[in-house]
């Protein structure tokens, strides 16, 4: 079974912002939990001792969305190897798809030099 993982997510005090303010708002909130969900698979999480994560490549589509309204981020990870994961996501709002995003995210164990 692929790892996969969903969160709702809004600001609700955003106000009226221009688009591309709202498409990186969103943006930097899809990078972060799409490695956690890669992770999964591993029996891993952030809070791993001597894990070391990062968003090596990220990429999005936009449609239109308004981030003041709920919207439920839906991830999933089809692989994980040679300390990377191939994670994906999709995010819904008023049972529409408004944006999906992929990304490729490093995550390995380090072990302390002793």
């Amino acid at each position: 079974m692929k790892p996969k993982q969903a969160n709702w997510l809004r600001i609700r005090e955003l106000g009226n912002q221009p688009v591309a303010i709202q498409q990186a708002l969103l943006a930097f909130s899809s990078d972060f939990y799409l490695v956690g969900t890669g992770l999964m698979s591993h029996g891993v999480s952030f809070m791993t001792s001597g894990l070391q994560a990062a968003s090596i490549d990220h990429s999005m589509h936009f449609r239109n969305f308004y981030l003041n309204g709920w919207m439920l981020y839906d991830m999933w990870s089809d692989t994980t190897s040679n300390a990377k994961g191939l994670n994906h996501g999709q995010f819904w709002q008023d049972g529409k798809l408004v944006a999906t995003v992929q990304q490729e995210g490093l995550m390995r164990l380090r072990v302390p030099k002793s």
